[in-house]
């Protein structure tokens, strides 16, 4: 059984992987229902992102999917304001709310695009700023064993600051014109889907029971 770290990273991983196919399914169809389902699913990441998960207290004991799903919905009021407000004070606590901020906001403003509602070229750039915004704080996430003690839980956070900032670079590239090819403009999905599966199939600690060896 993984511990409750690793299902978190593998739940997290498999939303992620499946919103780079649908998002790529919809650039290549654009009358397609994906156009607008993609943005739903990036929403509802960045809700679970910024809603509270762990303390940390528990993330390396066993636990199974569903019960660590459950884990995001408060017991009480009390418990939520324990849970969520009181470690905003920790960078990392910070970092991941961020990260589900900028998710649900890319979700918003592509369903305003996906739907007509938002038409002005400008929404376009919203994309590639939280894709380099969020690449920048897992980035930094990943990079302090107080809170990863791991090197493989800093060494996938730093593949996903890489990956997702630098594919927001090359959207930016494309979107001005300096990368021509329409494949440019796909990078990002392709890149979501490779480190959605990443975590979902190699977010693994040594010695947690659900490590590689």
């Amino acid at each position: 059984m993984l511990t409750y770290t690793e299902q978190v990273h593998t739940l997290f991983g498999g939303a992620m992987a499946a919103t780079g196919a649908i998002a790529w399914w919809s650039e290549r169809h654009p009358e397609s229902p994906a156009r607008r389902i993609w943005p739903v699913l990036s929403f509802l990441i960045g809700v679970f992102l910024f809603i509270p998960v762990d303390v940390g207290t528990g993330a390396y004991h066993h636990e199974g999917p569903w019960d660590t799903f459950l884990s995001v919905v408060p017991d009480s009021a009390a418990f939520w304001v324990q849970r969520w407000i009181r470690p905003l004070a920790q960078l990392h606590v910070i970092q991941h709310k961020a990260t589900g901020v900028f998710a649900m906001i890319v979700g918003v403003i592509e369903y305003g695009r996906a739907s007509g509602r938002l038409t002005s070229a400008r929404w376009a750039w919203v994309m590639p700023a939280a894709l380099i915004a969020i690449g920048l704080a897992l980035g930094v996430h990943g990079g302090t064993a107080k809170h990863l003690p791991s090197h493989v839980e800093q060494l996938h956070h730093w593949i996903l600051g890489v990956g997702l900032g630098g594919s927001g670079v090359v959207l930016v590239l494309a979107q001005q014109g300096r990368l021509k090819a329409p494949a440019w403009r796909s990078v990002w999905t392709v890149a979501l889907v490779i480190l959605g599966l990443d975590l979902s199939f190699f977010y693994r600690i040594p010695g947690m029971g659900g490590g590689m060896s």
